[in-house]
This record gives structure tokens, sequence and C-alpha cells, in this order.
């Protein structure tokens, strides 16, 4: 018992089992039967719960009815957390309730109890009146007394809090107070707005000026300069500042004096004071108290210094002035001079009083230099120009830059008004003498100073005008050309001197010569006497420009019994040369007519001109003529001495030119001829008309065979050939153009 089959309640039963034979025996036995509640049971709370605070509480105590709990086993219990019953705070609180059955098993709900605040803050504003100074911040704990809420004030707040000019005395102000659930309460209580802010003195230093009856009383506040107080209107409006002076009253006993007074500012809204001091001047501008000022002025002399200047003082014209009243000031109209003021100047006198009153007068300043200016004269050395004269200049006797004056004239430093010096013309004649020359200067005033010039007169070196130096090629180390206007006494004769270290004998080319030259436009020529030469060769030149290889024909000397000619017909083409003898040919000429060049010599100033070459050369219309030196040593100088130099062209009348044996020949038939012959090392073909069109020469050996060619071109006239490395014996030279001509000569070969 009980049966198997019957429902066992929860927990533990025991059973009984009993055994019957048949005979009516029984045994029995028992086993326990545990019946387990595993079954939560269920709770469902109520509502949610909302309620106001308890009157003067930040809570309230709150009832919760009991939650409905179902289980399968009856006996199951529950509890608030927290407990109903319980003072719940403003605000919400969560409350659960558990429910327990007697296996253990559990369960909960929640159920929200909600208290509201509707309770405003209680104020209490302080009775009393509350002082603040002004520029401060008012704030809440000043004026609140003991205001309080059933929780808690959050924010406490006073309006007006800042006060301004315009609220000083008593002013109303209400307290705010706010709870953290938004109810709010006022209070009101009066403040008290003081200043206590001293004023800022500011002074000014004014002029008093004294009335008609002597006697002049001025208010404190004429004294101010713009003193300043916080609150510029005080407390009522028109209002602020309050002045008083430590003087305020001036008579004539204070005229033209100056005081100190002492300003007292008190700002009517604080009470307080500053002070600042004026100083004070005491003027009479109408007179009351003295007679205007009197000018008494005088004409007046005064000297330039050393530096220019002069200047003067108001009492050196007004010192007979008066100012009854007190001297205020003595003005000129100009008080300084310099140079340019020399003579009488217009100056005006200004007196003025300390009333401000002035009068004036005007008078003459006559300003003198009577300082010499200070020569200084040069020590110089003049040349002779080209024509054997030099006319004495100023600036070879007079040194502006070292003279002085103390009035200098115009923008030159030292300038003076005038230099003066004896005129000169100095000549050859005077050449290495050496002549004192007084110089005197004079400034603008008349003042004047003397210094005496050395003049050392030299002859000089330069060129005549009209004549270029040109170093044409490869001058080795340099050429040098001088002109002596004074040779023989003679200056329009004078010698031209030159040197070189053109070495012109290779190549032929070009030119490695020095030359001086002038234009020569048309017909004319140029002689010249070669008085002296070594080194090389001097002699004369007409060339169509001063470029190395420019046609030319030249004609030289080396005073001994040799001639030497030159001639290129084309630019840059090879240059002709021979050596002739003649004797002695220190006079050399060469004439251009047309395209024809002809060169003479002659032995003496007296003797007869001897043509000895001829060329036809067509040039430009305006060529070069002059005077050519070069060296016959590689590493040598030539130098030359030309005299009596004269040159013509288009019919100047400077050069005779020669007769008229000596004009273009006249067409004739061509021939050649041959010279010297026999020759040794070279020798020259020349044809009696120039060659009209190109051709070559042949040199032939008595078999016929060619053992040299020379090429001849149009316009030749002579050519120079050589036979130096050929055996001695006869040969025949062939020469033929492209025009028809040919001709055979015989050449002997020693």
């Amino acid at each position: 018992a009980p049966a198997s089959g019957s429902a066992f309640d929860t927990g533990t039963t025991t059973v009984t089992a009993t055994a019957t034979d048949g005979a009516g025996n029984t045994a029995t036995c028992t086993l326990n039967v545990t019946v387990n509640d595993t079954e939560d049971p269920a709770i469902t709370c109520p509502a949610d719960i909302t309620v106001d605070n308890d009157p003067g509480l930040c809570s309230a105590v709150v009832n919760i009815p009991a939650p409905t709990v179902l289980d399968n086993c009856p006996g199951a219990t529950f509890e608030y957390t927290p407990a109903s019953g319980s003072a719940f705070e403003v605000g919400t609180t969560n409350v659960t309730a558990t429910t327990a059955d007697g296996a253990g098993n559990t369960a909960s709900c929640t159920v929200n109890v909600t208290v509201n605040d509707d309770e405003a803050p209680n104020m209490v504003c302080k009775k009393s009146t509350v002082d603040i100074e002004l520029g401060q911040t008012l704030l809440p704990e000043q004026v609140d007394s003991v205001s309080t809420d059933n929780c808690a004030i959050t924010q406490l707040s006073v309006t007006p809090n800042l006060f301004g000019c315009g609220s000083l005395g008593l002013n109303t102000v209400t307290l705010t107070a706010q709870d953290a659930a938004g109810h709010s309460n006022t209070c009101t209580t009066t403040v008290n707005v003081i200043d206590n802010n001293p004023p800022t003195a500011v002074c000014n230093n004014p002029t008093v000026n004294l009335t008609s009856d002597g006697v002049t009383t001025v208010a404190a506040a004429f004294f101010d300069g713009g003193s300043a107080a916080v609150c510029p209107d005080g407390p009522v409006p028109g209002g602020g500042l309050d002045f008083s002076a430590s003087m305020t009253a001036f008579d004539c006993d204070n005229l033209g004096e100056t005081y100190t007074v002492t300003l007292t500012v008190t700002s009517q809204s604080s009470g307080l004071s500053g002070q600042c001091t004026s100083t004070v001047f005491v003027d009479d501008p109408n007179s009351y108290c003295c007679p205007p000022p009197m000018a008494v002025c005088e004409n007046i002399t005064v000297q330039l210094d050393a530096s220019g200047n002069a200047n003067i003082t108001p009492t050196d014209i007004g010192s007979n002035s008066t100012a009854e009243c007190g001297l205020q000031s003595e003005m000129l109209s100009n008080n300084s001079f310099g140079c340019t003021d020399a003579g009488p100047n217009t100056v005006t006198y200004t007196i003025t009083d300390v009333n401000g009153d002035s009068d004036g007068c005007t008078v003459e300043v006559t300003v003198e230099d009577n300082i010499s200016p200070s020569a200084v004269c040069l020590n110089t050395t003049v040349e002779l120009q080209s024509d054997g004269t030099y006319i004495l200049q100023e600036s070879d006797v007079y040194d502006p830059t070292n003279s002085s004056d103390n009035c200098p004239y115009g923008p030159v430093p030292g300038a003076v008004e005038s230099v003066s010096f004896p005129a000169a013309t100095y000549t050859c004649d005077e050449a290495g003498k050496s002549f004192s020359v007084t110089v005197t200067v004079e400034d603008p005033s008349g003042n004047t100073d003397d210094c005496t010039a050395i003049v050392s007169v030299e002859a000089g070196t330069a060129l005549p005008g009209s004549w270029t130096a040109n170093d044409i090629g490869d001058p080795g180390e340099g050429s040098d050309y001088a002109y002596d206007p004074c040779t023989a006494n003679n200056p329009d004769q004078g010698d031209f001197t030159i040197s070189t270290g053109g070495y012109n004998l290779i190549p032929q080319t070009s030119d490695n010569l020095a030359f001086t030259a002038v234009p020569l436009c048309g017909n004319g020529g140029i002689q010249a006497h070669i008085k002296s030469v070594s080194g090389g060769y001097a002699g004369l030149m007409i060339r169509e420009s001063s470029a190395p290889g420019a046609k030319m024909v030249a004609v030289y000397s080396n005073l001994t019994n040799l001639l030497r000619r030159e001639t290129r017909i084309i630019t840059n083409g090879a240059r002709s040369n021979s050596t002739l003898f003649a004797a002695f040919p220190k006079w050399l000429r060469l004439i251009r007519q047309g395209n024809y060049i002809r060169a003479f010599y002659r032995n003496s100033s007296s003797g007869s001109w001897t043509l000895f070459h001829q060329a036809y050369v067509p040039m430009d219309e305006c060529v070069e003529m002059g005077l050519a030196v070069f060296t016959t040593d590689p590493s040598g100088e030539a130098f030359a001495v030309f005299g009596n130099v004269n040159y013509q062209s288009q019919g100047g009348n400077n050069l005779s030119v020669p007769s008229g044996d000596y004009k273009i020949p006249a067409e004739t038939k061509r021939s050649a001829v041959v010279f010297p012959n026999p020759a040794l090392e070279q020798f020259t073909l020349s044809f009696s008309k120039p060659l009209t069109a190109p051709g070559t020469a042949t040199l032939l050996n008595e078999l016929g065979q060619r053992v040299r060619q020379f090429d001849l071109y149009s316009g030749d006239l002579e050519i120079d050939a050589h036979l130096s490395g050929l055996p001695p014996g006869l040969y025949f030279l062939r020469a033929a153009t492209s025009d028809g001509y040919q001709e055979t000569l015989k050449l002997l070969k020693q």
C-alpha cells in the first residue's frame, strides 16, 4: 500500500509489499517512491504605479498590491524588493516581485513605481539692502537667504546682475530658483549700486588773456584738458565732475609770467578726487596793460667768410626796437647769405611781444666778397702739331681742380669767373725750350690772384691729320709711326719715322709691313725722300685697301744700288717682285693715271726722274697711297726715315706730275723682252703693254723639254721668275695667251 499505479504526492512515500502463500504465511518488504516538483510557479505583477511626493518630502510611501501567483503545488509565497509600503524617492523605482514554492522553484516580475515632484522651491530673499560696487557682478548667494526645496534647488540666478552708471543707487533684483522637476519660484530684494572709482584728472596749458579791467577770473574748469569720471553724468543727468583750482584770478602784475595751477577734479558719483597741474601763461593781446611793440631797423653790410657764407642776427638790424609788454620773439625774413647774394638784399625784421602783437620794418643788407681766389698753375709739356705750331690753351696752364675760391663760379670745383693769360703760339723755333706764363684768375666780385706756369715745348710725334697708321698682315713685334714737323725747320715737309717687325719677303700671297697712308681718289701720286733705312726696305705703295693680299704696286729702296718693285694685280694672288740696279735711288715716286701705275726714282733732289716700272692694275676709284716699310730679317726690325713727302689726289698742287712723256702709251703691237739676259738665278719677263687675256709662259731646254711653267694673267705687264736648280745653258721662253698672242724668246742661264 498504496497500490501500484496510485497517484503519489510530491515527496517520498514508503510502499510496503506483502507476500502471502497458500498457507497464509506472509512476508513484507518496503520501498520508497519519491516524487520531485520541478515546475516553476507563475507570477504576474500589478500595473505600474505613479504617485505624487508626500508633502514636504522628496519621496512617497507606496503600498503595492499583491501579485497573482499560480503553482502546480499549493503553498507558494512572494515578496517585493523594495518592500511594499517603503518610502520611494522622486523618480521611477523598479520593484521586483519574487515567488517560491516548497520545492524551491521560483519566478519573478517587476512593477515600476514613479514618484512625481509637484512642489516648487520655497523662496526666501534677504530683507536688508545689499551693497554692490559699480562694475562688479551680483551673485545669487549675495541676495539669497534660506531658500529651500523639498528635493533640491538645481539652479539659482539673479536678475539683473550687472549695473552701469544709470543704475547708481537702489535697484530691485529678482532671485529665481529651479528644481530638478523644472518647478521654479522667485523672490525680490533691494541692492544699492555704489561708485568707488576716483576720476582721471587731465589738465591743459592755456593762456589767460587779460580783460579790459586788467583783471581776469576764470572758472576752475578753464584748466581742464579732458578729465573724466567712470560715471560722467553722476547721479543726475548733467552732472559728473566738480572742479576747483589753486589759482583763478590774474591781473597786470602777472603779465608775461607763467604759473603752475593745481586743478582738483571730484567725481559726483563717487565723491573721490584726482589732481593735475596746468602751466598757465598770462598774456595781454589787446595791450590793456602796456603799449604794442615797435620795430626800429638800420641797414648793414656783411662780409662773406672763407666758406662763402655770412650770417646775421635780429640784433644786428633791430637792436633799437622795443617790446614793453615783454619780448616774445624777433625774426628775420632771411638771416643766411651765400655767394649768389653778393650785393644788396632786402630783409624784413619782425618783433613780437608776449601779447602776440607784432611790428616790422625793412632794411638793406649788403653782402660783400673781399676774399681773393687761390690760383694754382700747371707745369706742362706741349707738343707741336703736325703743322709745326701749337696754340697755348687754358687747360695747359690752369689747374681748376686745385684752384679755389670762397665763391666758386659755376658747377666746376674751383672755377672762377674768368681765367686770363698771354696768348701764345709756339713754332718749331720754340721746340726744346721752356717758357713762364703768368695766369690771372678773377672771381665774380673782381678779386684776383696770379700764378706762374712753366710750359715746355717739344716737337710732336703725331701723324698729320689726313694720315692713318696701318699694320698690314703680321707686324712681328709691332710697328711704330712718328712725324717730326720741325725737320730742317720746315713744318710742311716734316719727317716720317717708321719702324716695324713685319717680314715681307715671303709668302707672296699676302703682306706683312708697316704702312701709313692717305686716301687717293682718281688720278694722283706720291713722292718722298728716303733719308735713312736699316734692317730692310722703305718705299712707296699704292694699294686698293689695307687688307693683306690687296691689289697693289710698291717701290722700295734700301739706299744701296738696288731698287725693289712689287706688284699684285689679283686680290690675294701672287705678288710679283724683282730687284733692279739703280745708282743710290734716294728719291721715289708713284703715279696713278687711270689703271696704270708708274714708278720713278732719282738720286738727288735736283736730279731728273727715271721711269723704271709700270703696271696695269685696275682698282677701285678710291685707294690708299703712302709710305711702306718691312724687314728682311724674320726676327729683326726695319727702321726708316722719310722726308720731303708730297702727294696729290685729283689735281692737287703738292706733287709735280711727270711730263707728258709718261702718258698712257698708244696702242702698238705687243712684244716681250727678258732681262737680265744672261740671267743667274732669276729673270723678269716684261711686255710692251699689258696682257689682255690669261695664258702661260713655258721655259724649254735646248731639247724642247718643259722645265718651268708660269701663269700669265690679264693685265700683266711684268712677271718675275727664277732659274734656281737649272743647269747653265740656253733656254727658250714661250709666252702664249688665249687671245692669240704668242712669242718665243731666248734666255741664257749662267
